[in-house]
This record gives structure tokens, C-alpha cells and sequence, in this order.
């Protein structure tokens, strides 16, 4: 019987889910994020006014990884062949994709949280909305904007302060 090939896989949104999935039939695939689900990152802000789409972009990542194992855990260390993650394990690999995706602050990611205690927080973060008489967004980027409309959209009697520091929204260099 041969070996099959180890692939360690970090990150488990867009791009590691994707290759944890599609490597698991023919690889040993083990993939290692910081929470035990897949989250649509670019619905969270409509969740942060209509709460109850949760459920509609969270997944966990045992409902289609059939065969790859699951390590919720921090990568933290790197080097001849080896992750070693935050509470010690060592995971031996042949193969490596880092697939660490992007940072934002809460409420739009969150990290080491289960899908309950994550839906909690989305919940609770509307509650501070709804109770808000006025709103600070603090970025006219993308995400601001963004958020800012999804406000909007969905309070009409709130005031919403979009604050940013360039001179055009959006700006793109």
C-alpha cells in the first residue's frame, strides 16, 4: 500500500476550504484554522442588521470535509517540514498551503469563537444597532461604505456618520 502525501493546509475560508476539499479525496489533508467553520466574509455585514441570515453563510467545516482532518487551532510555527500549532501539536507535512486570508477587527471576523458563540456575537451586535441612536463608521473604504448602506438600508431613523480621512470614498491607488 503506498502512503498517500500529507497536506497541511492553513486558513479555512475562500481559498483553504477550497483546497482541503478538493485535495482531501487523493491527499492526507489536515486543515488548521482558528474556528471549526467556513464563513461567507462578504455577507457579515448584512448579518449585522438582519441577524437571521446567519445560518445561511456559516458552515461547518465537518459538514464537507469527509475525510481531511480538522485542527481548530493557530499555526504558530514553521520550519523542515512541520506546523506546530498554539497548544503544542506538531502536524508533519509534505505539502503546504498557507491560505491565511485577510484580518478585520469585530464584528466582521472573529477568531477562536465556535459558530454558536459567533451568531451570539452577530446578535448582539444588532442589538447595540438597533439601540443606537446615532452611528460612527470610521472608514470609507469598501467595507465602511458598505456598512454604512447596509445601516442605512435598514434604518431609516438612524444617524449615520461615515468618517474617513481621504478625500474620495472608496479611493482606489
Amino acid at each position: 500500500m503506498v502512503k498517500m502525501k500529507k497536506v497541511v493546509v492553513i486558513g479555512g475560508g475562500f481559498a483553504g476550504s477550497y483546497i482541503a476539499k478538493n485535495l482531501e479525496k487523493d491527499f492526507d489533508v489536515a486543515l488548521v484554522d482558528n474556528k471549526d467553520f467556513f464563513e461567507f466574509t462578504p455577507s457579515i455585514l448584512r448579518t449585522l442588521v438582519e441577524p437571521e441570515k446567519i445560518s445561511k453563510i456559516q458552515l461547518k467545516h465537518s459538514s464537507y470535509l469527509k475525510k481531511a482532518a480538522i485542527i481548530v487551532d493557530d499555526a504558530v510555527n514553521l520550519g523542515n517540514g512541520c506546523v506546530e500549532t498554539a497548544s503544542g501539536k506538531k502536524i508533519d507535512f509534505d505539502y503546504l498551503a498557507i491560505c491565511s486570508g485577510s484580518s478585520y477587527n469585530e464584528p466582521i471576523k472573529e477568531a477562536h469563537v465556535a459558530i454558536t458563540s459567533r451568531a451570539h456575537h452577530l446578535v448582539s451586535f444588532n442589538s447595540k444597532l438597533e439601540n443606537a441612536k446615532k452611528i460612527l463608521v470610521i472608514g470609507g473604504g469598501l467595507v465602511g461604505v458598505e456598512l454604512a448602506a447596509e445601516i442605512c438600508g435598514a434604518y431609516d431613523n438612524k444617524e449615520i456618520i461615515l468618517l474617513h480621512s481621504k478625500d474620495r470614498l472608496m479611493e482606489r491607488n
